[in-house]
């Protein structure tokens, strides 16, 4: 085995492609978050309960090795995430889409993917942001109407 993971794509003189890396490093960076989890953070809070089951059967079907399946209904999930403007399920659909890919090593249809979520990721953070921004300034005009 050379290199940190045997199944990177390889140029032809055997050391690892950029893209490769970088797939590498995004999956690295993404398992610890992807998917749907059951606690009270989860983004399918506000999800639709459709979306979440397709994007449920999706979990299933890769757990039982069918990853075209799984494709399938995680490709449905964020088409409805999308109609419906739901980005936390939309975010979490594009990751397991990537994922799927990478698990595939198609690296190059799961690049696209992964970007997609990443954007997705960095406008719920900065929505995040602004709503946390806004709940400050909210305070400080109390605090300021409270000392006239």
């Amino acid at each position: 085995m050379s290199g940190p993971h045997p199944n990177l794509p390889k140029r032809s003189s055997g050391a690892p492609c950029r893209a490769g890396w970088l797939l590498y490093l995004l999956l690295a960076a993404a398992l610890p978050g992807c998917g749907a989890s059951s606690s009270s953070t989860s983004p399918w809070n506000a999800f639709e309960k459709r979306a979440q089951s397709i994007y449920e059967e999706g979990k299933q079907a890769l757990s039982r090795g069918d990853s075209e399946t799984a494709l399938q209904k995680f490709k449905a999930s964020l088409q409805i995430s999308e109609e419906r403007n739901l980005p936390e399920g939309a975010a979490t659909a594009l990751h397991s889409i990537a994922l799927t890919h990478i698990q595939r090593k198609e690296w190059r249809q799961a690049l696209p993917f992964m970007e997609r979520a990443l954007a997705a990721d960095r406008q719920l953070l900065q929505k995040a942001r602004a709503a946390r921004t806004n709940k400050k300034l909210d305070k400080v005009k109390i605090r300021i109407a409270e000392t006239k």
